[in-house]
């Protein structure tokens, strides 16, 4: 039974005819080769002979199954490495955080300049920045709020202002866990909310017009950030500047909520509480700058914004329990698809946490798509080749989201790079997130 499910869904799939590969798709991806190209584990190829020599595979296509969707702990590449590239691993210690690596005197482009490489995850500001101020680190990661502590060390080099292939948005859950610990009493009472509270399309405009997003940007990011309509960043296909962008409305927000649950709503009042994970200065202060909105525009409108660990984060997501909450999303691949399926189709990787009423929703068929639905829409999106034609269906998504509220961006970041200058041939590219080191050189 295996081996037949073999043969029809993954053999069948690859073809290799002389020195071509030829992918047979269930449907037509235009993002396709994106993915392929991107140096994700969405794409990755092993050499057959290594990834069989390590016990990856035994060739065989009886028990594929057994190495398959393995823990990564009990996988080997979780202590080994196969790979051409122009370094090797030389040491993962995971106690410290800490990657070595050593220039692979085999690579097909030559020796890279720079022969040994450490990769050091610290977590505290101060040890990073004697670090660097003593040479001892080349790059460093500098958050926003810490870059006037060395913009005048002439031995650094500064380049701000970079654009992300990013978004950070407030996500809405439209169906709350009965059992969530956030939502008060459970009632729209004045001392909690129900769980279906997001499924008012008011009570989500609402909140996004009673957001501050240019101080957001301005006062606690320092700048480093831009408004955007959609969870579609600047730069990728489908974009547009002529689309309405999230900002603050004061009376607008006022009607939304006055319009919400027949007035109770607004007469009522609500208290809920809004996590943060630790140590995440940007979520805790969009937490923070919220509540004072939301008070301001009606004094029984109470958020308690509560700090915890990633751990209880994360669950607390899986799990339903979060009424609302702050997520960041990088691109996987430089393609529309991956940040619209993600945020809006209801199987989406955040799409599918905004609870079972979204999932309807998101299966209803609208007049706006001539009676298709979101889904349907989203799908029709990624099946269409014409560069034009897919710009056309994407900027009408993004309409149809925009007058829903669904969800809202509250920046698209900006970053900035910290080196020493005598590190040279550092080149940005979005669609990576690190480093290239084969490109520096050390020049003092």
């Amino acid at each position: 039974m295996l081996l037949d499910f073999y043969e029809k869904y993954i053999n069948s799939k690859v073809e290799v005819d002389g020195d071509y590969v030829v992918f047979h798709l269930a449907a037509p991806k235009v993002y396709f080769l994106n993915i392929i190209a991107q140096g994700s584990s969405w794409g990755a190829i092993l050499d057959s002979k290594a990834a069989m020599g390590l016990g990856l595979w035994d060739g065989k296509a009886d028990g594929w199954w057994k190495f398959h969707d393995w823990k990564k702990e009990d996988s080997p590449l979780y202590t080994k490495e196969i790979g051409s590239g122009p370094y090797e691993l030389v040491e993962w210690n995971r106690a410290e955080q800490k990657v070595t690596l050593k220039a692979f005197t085999e690579y097909w482009r030559g020796l890279a300049k720079v022969e040994n490489v450490v990769i050091w995850g610290v977590d505290k500001w101060s040890t990073k920045k004697a670090l660097l101020e003593k040479g001892e680190a080349d790059i460093i990661y500098v958050p926003y709020e810490h870059i006037p502590e060395i913009q005048n060390d002439l031995d650094l080099k500064i380049i701000n202002n970079l654009s992300t292939l990013s978004i950070t948005a407030m996500a809405f859950n439209w169906n709350i866990s009965q059992d969530s610990p956030y939502v008060g009493s459970g009632k729209l009472d004045g001392n909690g909310i129900p769980v279906d509270f997001f499924s008012d399309k008011n009570v989500i405009l609402g909140f996004i017009y009673s957001f501050k997003y240019s101080k957001l940007i301005d006062s606690v990011l320092g700048g480093n950030g831009k408004i955007i309509p959609t969870c579609l960043p600047q730069g990728v296909l489908g974009y547009s500047d002529t689309l309405h962008k999230p900002a603050y409305y004061y009376n607008t927000a006022i009607r939304y909520f006055k319009d919400a649950f027949n007035g109770d709503l607004w007469e009522r009042g609500f208290k809920i509480t809004i996590l943060y994970n630790v140590n995440n200065f940007s979520r805790q202060k969009v937490a923070e700058i919220l509540a004072e909105s939301l008070k301001n525009i009606n004094s029984k409108f109470e958020i308690k914004v509560k700090e915890v660990d990633w751990p209880t984060f994360l669950d607390a997501r899986n799990n339903g329990k979060m009424p609302l909450y702050v997520l960041g999303w990088l691109a996987d691949y430089p393609d529309p698809n991956n940040f619209i399926y993600t945020f809006y189709h209801s199987n989406g990787t955040y799409g599918y946490y905004y609870g079972e009423k979204y999932t309807q929703f998101a299966n209803k068929s609208q007049a706006f798509f001539d009676g298709k639905s979101l889904n349907e829409i989203i799908i029709d999106a990624t099946e269409e080749s014409t560069i034009n034609f897919r710009e056309d269906i994407y900027i009408k998504i993004q309409k149809f989201v925009i007058s829903e509220g669904i969800n809202v961006p509250l920046y698209q970041p900006l970053k900035n790079k910290v080196f020493r200058e005598w590190l040279k041939g550092f080149e940005f590219n979005p669609i990576v997130p690190g480093d290239d080191f084969y490109k520096y050189e050390k020049i003092e």
